[in-house]
């Protein structure tokens, strides 16, 4: 994204019921991607789609995605406190 409008995009990106993780990171040699989202859906077809729509509301068309092989760990965060 181009950091004029990463904020933008950003936010609108992460207000998709879709989307459930919404990270700015850093570019690398070969890899120019800046902005990264968690798309779920019940097939990939969905997440396609949900992708390709988040793309044309936003005006944007140069994404990758990646998918999952296999998951070795899920859990929700534990914050750790003071006190433990």
């Amino acid at each position: 994204m181009p950091e004029s409008r990463l904020d933008e995009i950003a936010r609108h990106m992460a207000a998709s019921p879709s989307v459930t993780h919404c990270y700015d990171r850093n570019t690398a040699p070969g890899w120019p991607y800046n902005l990264y989202t968690m798309v779920h859906g019940h097939s990939r077809e969905e997440c396609e789609q949900v992708v390709e729509s988040l793309g044309r509301e936003c005006n944007v068309s140069n994404h990758v995605m990646l998918y999952s092989k296999h998951e070795w760990k899920k859990t929700a965060m534990r914050y750790f406190m003071e006190n433990e």
